[in-house]
């Protein structure tokens, strides 16, 4: 047994040693700070473990290591902060087309071009698994690496085509639904036709810029806009399961949801100093980074915090009100940041108002506090309906938002029904074999040392075939066209013996 279990250590430290100082390319355009946030904890990761990363960031860390480089585009494309109204299916699929144009300005930029020119190689790329992925995938095949793709929300589009899996619109929502896996006729109806609409301007609509992008700088051509993410070995999802929705998946959808909640830090002594003399607790209002206070209009405002002001509770917002000269109630302290996840995890903290973004989401399920959720756009209203239906918020619609409603949705997910069904959930939360980090970690660097099998290895054989034959059409024609032949013929002989 002893030499058993020494063979097993000397085993893991080759294994170890065999995946350390690899060569990583992470690629995260994204402008918005949050969706970085996911990856960065398996950045960080990577470089205390050896591994040697280059960024291509909007956001290179503050802090220097030795393992750690960086090519920063911040500037490049501009931020992207959506209004409080017109966030429909139209204006997001316009938006995504706009995007392939504006992304691909990056490619332009010298040390992205003089990298691409090199010849350098790595031993994994990590990309956004996002609307920019197509134009940003075939890097991976330049530098002759396999690829990851790290999606920041629970799902996408995308992922089950990708990865060679049906998407069963019966009881899978597209994250662009309004409704969960108990979809209604009418919901189905919606379903089908959402997903209809999306494939349309994903697969359809967006290709042609897409492949005149990748051809003009890679000189690779591809047959879809799916084709361009062919190379993708795996992708990581922000999504846990038992806290959200259990779709069936292949092994190349890795669940890591929470992977961005990290151990919580001293809070500002301020912000403790409220919170600790509040006696009847707080509550905390953000409406997260991509949501354009600016497009708040006044009367919002005022609803939102004329119900603030009704309330016993104190009530910390993330807002910057300075250009409406409001004068704010006693109970309410305004900043223009606060650390979200920290302030959470403060007993004192009971409730949290959100837009209910998915990080948004995550963290307070991690500290098991109820929401009071007025989503805007995107998977935020998908989100929101999910925890809903879990009973562990309230759901305000922001164009009809008033002070009354505000203040009894406050109430109401105050109650005991919510904390105890909010703790239930943060307990599925936590009930998991290995931390996201671990998961994110291990199969990382599987990839890393299976890189020459590891582009088939977690997807299914549906990748490769096309329409017809993922669907049986051309089987269904073999046993069909002799049944009709077969058809034909009886009825040709029975005429022609009814003439004789």
């Amino acid at each position: 047994m002893k030499s058993i279990s020494f063979a097993a250590v000397i085993f893991c430290a080759l294994t170890i040693a065999q995946t350390r100082s690899s060569e990583i390319l992470v690629i995260f355009p994204t402008t918005a700070q949050s969706h970085y946030r996911v990856v960065q904890p398996l950045i960080h990761s990577l470089l205390d473990r050896g591994h040697r990363i280059l960024s291509i960031t909007n956001f290179p860390d503050a802090v220097e290591r030795a393992n750690l480089s960086h090519i920063d585009i911040s500037g490049l494309k501009p931020h992207s902060q959506f209004k409080t109204s017109n966030n429909g299916i139209i204006k997001s699929m316009t938006r995504v087309i706009g995007n392939a144009k504006t992304y691909s300005t990056i490619l332009d930029h010298p040390k992205i071009g003089k990298l691409l020119r090199s010849g350098r190689k790595f031993d994994l790329v990590i990309a956004e698994f996002f609307t920019s992925t197509p134009i940003f995938a075939p890097i991976a095949t330049v530098v002759d690496a396999p690829i990851i793709g790290f999606c920041p929300m629970i799902t996408f589009p995308w992922i089950n085509e990708v990865m060679g899996m049906e998407t069963t619109m019966s009881y899978m929502p597209s994250i662009l639904n309004n409704s969960s896996d108990r979809m209604s006729f009418f919901q189905r109806i919606y379903n089908i036709v959402i997903s209809v609409i999306i494939e349309s301007v994903f697969n359809w609509i967006s290709t042609p810029t897409i492949l005149q992008i990748n051809k003009y700088h890679y000189g690779i051509q591809t047959e879809s806009t799916i084709k361009t993410m062919a190379n993708l070995s795996m992708i990581m999802t922000n999504n846990y399961h038992s806290v959200f929705l259990p779709f069936p998946k292949l092994p190349g959808i890795v669940e890591v949801g929470g992977i961005h909640v990290v151990d919580e830090k001293p809070i500002p002594q301020d912000l403790n100093d409220f919170i600790n003399d509040a006696q009847h607790g707080v509550i905390l209002f953000s409406m997260g980074t991509v949501v354009s206070e600016a497009s708040m209009g006044a009367d919002k405002l005022n609803n939102i915090l004329d119900a603030f002001s009704k309330l016993k509770q104190r009530v910390i917002m993330k807002f910057n009100v300075e250009k409406y000269k409001k004068k704010l109630p006693v109970n309410v302290k305004v900043v223009k940041w606060f650390p979200q996840r920290d302030l959470l995890a403060h007993p004192n903290v009971l409730l949290f108002i959100s837009h209910a973004g998915i990080m948004s989401t995550i963290e307070t399920i991690h500290c098991g506090k109820p929401m009071v959720a007025i989503p805007v756009f995107g998977d935020q209203i998908f989100n929101t309906n999910l925890l809903v239906e879990k009973q562990v918020a309230i759901a305000i619609e922001y164009k009809n938002l008033e002070s009354d409603q505000l203040f009894n949705a406050i109430n109401e997910a105050l109650t005991e029904k919510y904390t105890i069904n909010v703790k239930k959930l943060q307990q599925l939360y936590n009930d998991r074999p290995h931390s996201p980090l671990e998961t994110a970690v291990y199969w990382t660097e599987y990839v890393i040392r299976n890189k020459n099998e590891s582009k088939e290895l977690f997807k299914s054989q549906k990748v490769h075939l096309n329409l017809y034959q993922s669907h049986l059409i051309d089987i269904f024609a073999a046993f069909l066209v002799p049944l009709i032949v077969t058809i034909y013929i009886i009825r040709w002989t029975m005429k022609r013996l009814r003439k004789h």
